[in-house]
């Protein structure tokens, strides 16, 4: 078991191994964690809810291209063009981590990660039910790296 510290509270993550869903992964969750998985065509959408500060999406399709860092790449510069992104605040050769900003009134942190399994594209998000501060991003972002 590992557990990570923030400030909101402390959160137990355990391995979560998501073979039962039909997705060969492991990442960190939290043991209490509700899994959600729904396919749309050729893309599977699993989304792992674990209280108001845990909340991960990830997509798995045919990879379009088996190089992780051009995926990023596609990724980041997809999201330079939105209204609400604000700045790359980390980033490593397989994902990054930025801020949002959807209103004046409002901010956040969301994450990419990619990785490449087989034939298998899996693309990793902060879920989309709620604002996440950085230090939620950070965490969400180890918990599938």
């Amino acid at each position: 078991m590992i557990t990570l510290a923030c400030r909101r509270h402390d959160i137990k993550l355990d391995k979560l191994n998501l073979s039962p869903y039909g997705v060969n992964l492991v990442i960190l969750a939290p043991d209490s964690a509700d899994i959600d998985v729904r396919e749309y065509e050729s893309i599977l959408d699993i989304t792992i809810r674990g209280g108001p500060y845990f909340d991960i999406q990830i997509f798995e399709s045919k990879a379009t291209d088996m190089d992780v860092a051009a995926l990023k790449t596609e990724e980041l510069q997809s999201l330079w063009q939105e209204s609400f992104f604000r700045e790359l605040t980390w980033e490593d050769k397989a994902g990054f981590i930025f801020k949002t900003q959807p209103d004046q009134s409002s901010s956040g942190y969301d994450f990419r990660h990619f990785k490449i399994i087989g034939d298998r594209e899996y693309r990793f998000q902060a879920g989309l039910t709620g604002t996440f501060i950085l230090e939620d991003v950070e965490r969400m972002y180890k918990a599938v790296k």
